[in-house]
């Protein structure tokens, strides 16, 4: 009985390195699931714009894809910049090896 009880309470202990990793890659998913959002609003924009130039009848793919370059370039190269200068401080707050996981 003793023995059982042993490998529950193993079972439920977990080291601090696995805490520290389960930690990592939560922060990892949530910072994945907040970058999702901005991109997921882009793409309900666009699909509206599309359905815009298509009731006008609108020939060509042009005008799309200047609307979509005016909309998207200066938002993304901010995110970028941001994302480049925070991730040395969110990599050392998380704890990670390097910033590849952030970046990325």
């Amino acid at each position: 009985m003793d023995r059982i009880r042993e490998i529950v309470l193993s079972v439920g202990r977990l080291d601090l390195r696995e805490r520290l990793a389960h930690g990592q890659v939560a922060f990892l998913i949530a910072l994945y699931a907040v970058g999702t959002a901005p991109a997921l609003i882009l793409v309900v924009v666009l699909a509206r714009y599309t359905a815009t130039l298509a009731a006008r009848g609108a020939e060509g793919i042009s005008s799309l894809l200047t609307r979509t370059i005016r909309l998207v370039a200066i938002p993304c190269l901010v995110a970028i910049l941001f994302t480049t200068l925070l991730a040395r401080p969110v990599a050392s707050f998380e704890h990670l090896g390097s910033t590849i996981p952030v970046l990325i």
